[in-house]
C-alpha cells in the first residue's frame, strides 16, 4: 500500500542514518592489506583478514558493479582519492552520499527545514538518486569490464 506523503518515516531516515554512519565508522576501522582489507584487534597482533564477499567474484570469476566498494572507502577515508577511484568509479561519490546522509538524516529526523520550499524542491531531487547511483555503479562496472580504469 502506498503512502500518501513520500517522505520517509522518522525510523526509516533512522535506519539510513545507522547504515551510513556504520559505512563511514567501517571505513576508519578497516585497513588496507597485501590480502585484502584486515580490522586490527588488539592482542592478535597484524589484524584479522576479512574474507572476500563478493559471490559473483568467487562463483564466475567476473566482478559485479560493487566490487572494490568497501576497498574504495577505506581509501576515501585515508584521503586516497585517486585510488578510490581505481578500486571503484563510483567509491568516491557514494562515500560522499554516505557523508552527506548524517546531517540531511538529522535534519530530517528533528524536522527542521521542513517548511522549506528551497528544501522541499532539493528532496523532491534526491528521489532520483537511488537511480543516479544504480546507473553510476553500471556505468563503473563496465569501464572496469573494457578495462579503462
Amino acid at each position: 500500500m502506498a503512502r500518501s506523503d513520500p517522505s520517509a518515516s522518522p525510523t526509516e531516515h533512522l535506519w539510513i542514518l545507522g547504515i551510513s554512519l556504520a559505512a563511514i565508522i567501517g571505513s576508519f576501522v578497516l585497513q588496507p592489506s597485501v590480502h585484502g582489507l584486515c580490522v586490527s584487534v588488539p592482542g592478535l597482533g597484524e589484524g584479522v583478514r576479512l574474507p572476500e564477499t563478493c559471490m559473483s567474484l568467487r562463483l564466475f570469476g567476473i566482478s559485479c558493479p560493487g566490487c572494490g566498494l568497501t576497498r574504495s572507502f577505506v581509501a576515501m577515508a585515508r584521503g586516497e582519492v585517486v585510488e578510490s577511484f581505481h578500486l571503484n568509479p563510483m567509491g568516491p561519490v557514494l562515500f560522499g552520499i554516505c557523508c552527506f546522509q548524517l546531517p540531511y538524516r538529522v535534519f530530517e529526523i528533528l524536522g527542521l527545514w521542513k517548511t522549506s520550499t528551497a528544501w522541499n524542491r532539493f528532496k523532491a531531487l534526491l528521489e532520483l538518486s537511488p537511480w543516479a547511483i544504480l546507473g553510476g555503479l553500471m556505468v563503473g562496472w563496465l569501464v572496469r569490464l573494457v578495462g579503462w580504469v
